[in-house]
């Protein structure tokens, strides 16, 4: 209605012009509006990372000049000619701030304009980091925070909180376009921390807004040192284990075997010790133990051990000499882990066995008593403060019999009975043996020796 009005009253005063005489039409203008008011720019404002936003007020114009310079600068030119009040400047560079004034025009043409208006200063947005993710128990001794880059940001602020109501730790400054991970080492095991990450432009000094937060955790560590009582009670199984920083309560585990386990055999123990007085006793089982919070539940496994109650289960491998050696049997066996003693059976029937020897402190027996030629049947078990357990597995043996050694005979040669021919020739005389006597003395030394003596000696 306004423009209507200005218009029509320029046309009337061309009129007028013709008709009476006057000045050429040209030659007259519109006065100039009022300058803008009210003249704002975006200064890092959340989404306006690639365009700073400029907006005013100036009821009475036709169209407007935008001016640009750089912050604190005086030589003021155009920019950008609008013919709205507000402006989105996409050349905007991230690492400086501008400076805005804005001229008021009468006419659409950007004629007729008003003074200059007061100067908003403004800047790009340091951008918010995106994708930021915490790792959930993916390392024991850290969590991995990672996001995206900012488009603007030279650096990043990092935040941590206990809950989702706000950080009550940081920020960690991170220097760098390139920093977007960060090892959180300073933190308790087995709790939840929450994150934040804002981008920085240390240009402008601009901050992004607080994004979304997330949630991530350090895993617990395996328990060290477990270790599983091996006879050291009648009555229990004792097992220990180091504390585990961050955890609540442990989880014990035990099975038949090593490849297998009840779950959760035992839950919420509160200490780094345990007593199982369940069981067989002698009867090995295989024990884990585990962290547990309350917040991120179990941490992984400590690796098995065996342990039992009472008296110690049977030797393994028991192994008897078969004639091998003359005067003896020799009997050994493995050792039993828990055994103080041993105890050794032999019998003629391997499921009739008498104790042959008691508080056999090595894993060997000599038996000197086996009949040459008997077969014996032998067994050991292992012997504790608790008594003496089961025999295991059986084994044989024997001595061998002793054998007499028989002289070859010799057949003897017949004789000839051809009578000798007759010789002229005298036979030589015969020489007489003489007679000699095997005499023994003994030196000084006490060793007896032969003295052979001839008759008449």
């Amino acid at each position: 209605m306004r423009i209507a009005t200005r218009l029509s009253a320029f046309v009337l005063l061309a009129i007028a012009v013709l008709a009476f005489g006057g000045p050429a039409a040209s030659e007259y203008r519109l006065a100039a509006p009022s300058a803008p008011t009210n003249v704002q720019a975006t200064q890092g404002t959340h989404g306006y990372h690639d365009r700073i936003k400029v907006t005013f007020s100036a009821p009475d114009a036709n169209s407007y000049r935008v001016y640009r310079q750089f912050e604190g600068g005086v030589n003021w030119t155009v920019y950008a000619r609008v013919s709205g009040t507000e402006y989105y400047d996409y050349g905007a560079h991230p690492n400086y701030k501008y400076d805005y004034r804005v001229r008021a025009c009468a006419t659409s043409s950007w004629t007729d304009c008003s003074a200059l208006s007061d100067v908003a200063r403004g800047w790009l947005d340091a951008g918010l980091p995106g994708n930021l993710q915490a790792s959930d128990g993916a390392y024991t001794n850290k969590v991995r925070i990672t996001w995206n880059e900012s488009p603007n940001a030279t650096a990043y602020k990092l935040y941590r909180g206990t809950g989702t109501q706000g950080y009550n730790s940081g920020p960690i400054t991170l220097n760098g376009v390139s920093y977007t991970s960060w090892d959180e080492m300073n933190i308790v095991p087995g709790r939840y921390y929450y994150w934040w990450v804002r981008g920085y432009n240390s240009h402008t000094g601009d901050y992004s807004s607080f994004g979304p937060y997330n949630r991530g955790w350090q895993q617990l560590t395996a328990p060290l040192d477990f270790a599983a009582g091996d006879g050291l009670s009648c009555s229990q199984t004792r097992l220990v284990w180091d504390y585990v920083e961050g955890a609540t309560s442990y989880s014990i585990y035990r099975g038949n075997s090593p490849s297998s386990y009840t779950e959760e055999w035992s839950v919420g123990q509160t200490t780094d010790e345990f007593n199982d007085f369940s069981g067989n006793a002698s009867q090995v089982y295989y024990y884990w133990v585990k962290a547990r919070s309350t917040e991120t539940g179990h941490g992984p496994s400590s690796g098995s051990d065996t342990g039992f109650r009472g008296v110690p289960p049977a030797p393994s491998g028991i192994f008897a000499t078969d004639g091998t050696i003359a005067n003896r049997v020799n009997i050994h066996w493995g050792a039993r882990t828990g055994a103080i003693y041993y105890r050794l059976y032999r019998g003629t029937n391997p499921s009739f066995v008498v104790s042959l020897q008691d508080y056999i402190q090595g894993t060997s027996y000599d038996d000197y008593s086996a009949v040459p030629g008997t077969v014996y049947y032998y067994r050991v078990a292992s012997r504790n403060g608790c008594g003496s357990g089961d025999t295991g597995t059986y084994d044989s043996g024997y001595r061998p019999t002793p054998t007499t050694t028989t002289m070859p005979s010799v057949t003897p040669q017949p004789t000839s009975t051809r009578t000798p021919e007759p010789t002229s020739q005298a036979p030589p005389p015969t020489e007489t043996a003489t007679p000699t006597a095997t005499v023994y003395f003994r030196p000084t030394d006490y060793t007896w020796l032969p003295l052979t003596l001839r008759s008449g000696e």
